[in-house]
């Protein structure tokens, strides 16, 4: 008898299923085991946190974005970190705590390789790998000596993308000393074709001269497992080189690929930041000044006395970061 009813029960919930009127059998088991499906299938993040590709209401589909699915695995998220051009040969970056000539350095990073095997001073960091909300080393890349750094993204399936891409100089201050530093030139290649114009971000030597930000878009057809690649040509000399970058790859047409616009409103010593994201929506806003971290924003801020520059940036739920802002602050009790 029991058999008999339970043949009965699921005949009717596979004509329920199919007619629309209920999940089908599948999605049922999966829901009494803890597992509901959402419909969408999107990629792990990077280990220990939560950095899959991005959609939902508002973001207009998956968006593939650097730094928030930064991991320390070659091809996670369709990641990978080379040193070298797309041109020549790109060589995978070493991911550990050991940076030539400096040593042990606070956090893991991708770098060129312990006790100098590979390029001197290249670094490459993330946000917090366990919750990318966070800041963590900032986002952060560092050419090497004789060596360009270049962000490579396989397509997991063929059809038409849309790229952005943007560099921040981490200086900012325009006091780059060595007459022989010139920036680095930021791209955009398919393969060994380049897509974009070379766009100079520079730290510079005076106000004259310097270039804090470039962005680049770009479309492009791609076949599945063909590589994009953002391409970071170092210039004469690597000092005062670091940028901070967010790079950003959708299918879809109308996805979220442009970041945040934040403001700040000084008075005295307290210092407030707003954000705006019509799209994606704001996921964190972030500030840092003197030779302090960056630093979640969560509320009003009390700024300590003194002369400094202060800087601050939104990040939105694609993970599409804003160039920062910067003033100088004076204050004097």
């Amino acid at each position: 008898m029991f058999r008999y009813f339970l043949a009965l029960l699921i005949s009717l919930l596979l004509i329920l299923g199919t007619a629309g009127c209920l999940p089908s059998p599948a999605d049922l088991i999966r829901e009494m085991m803890g597992s509901k499906s959402t419909g969408s299938q999107q990629q792990a993040g990077p280990a220990g946190g939560a950095g899959g590709a991005a959609g939902g209401a508002g973001g207009g589909g998956v968006v593939f974005n650097l730094p928030r699915q930064f991991s320390d695995s070659q091809g996670q998220n369709n990641w990978y970190y080379f040193y070298g051009s797309p041109t020549g040969r790109l060589t995978e970056a070493t991911w550990d705590n050991l940076v030539a000539p400096w040593g042990t350095v606070p956090q893991y990073d991708w770098n060129g390789g312990p006790r100098e095997s590979g390029p001197r001073y290249l670094e490459i960091t993330g946000r917090d790998l366990n919750d990318w909300r966070n800041p963590g080393p900032g986002g952060f890349l560092q050419p090497g000596e004789g060596a360009d750094i270049t962000f490579g993204w396989k397509a997991p399936q063929p059809g038409t993308i849309q790229i952005s891409a943007m560099l921040n100089t981490s200086g900012v201050d325009a006091n780059a000393t060595s007459e022989t530093d010139d920036g680095v030139w930021l791209s955009i290649w398919k393969g060994s074709t380049c897509l974009t114009d070379e766009k100079r971000i520079f730290r510079g030597n005076n106000e004259s001269n310097r270039i804090d930000h470039a962005t680049q878009k770009v479309s492009a057809t791609v076949a599945a497992g063909e590589m994009i690649y953002f391409y970071v040509r170092r210039g004469n000399w690597q000092d005062c080189d670091g940028m901070y970058y967010s790079f950003s790859i959708s299918y879809n047409p109308v996805s979220d690929l442009d970041p945040p616009v934040s403001r700040h409103r000084q008075n005295g010593n307290q210092m407030n930041l707003t954000a705006t994201d019509n799209r994606s929506g704001v996921a964190v806003i972030e500030y840092r000044y003197g030779d302090l971290p960056w630093s979640k924003y969560e509320g009003p801020i009390t700024l300590p006395p003194g002369t400094y520059k202060f800087i601050y940036r939104a990040v939105d739920n694609m993970g599409n970061t804003e160039p920062y802002h910067h003033l100088t602050v004076n204050l004097n009790f």
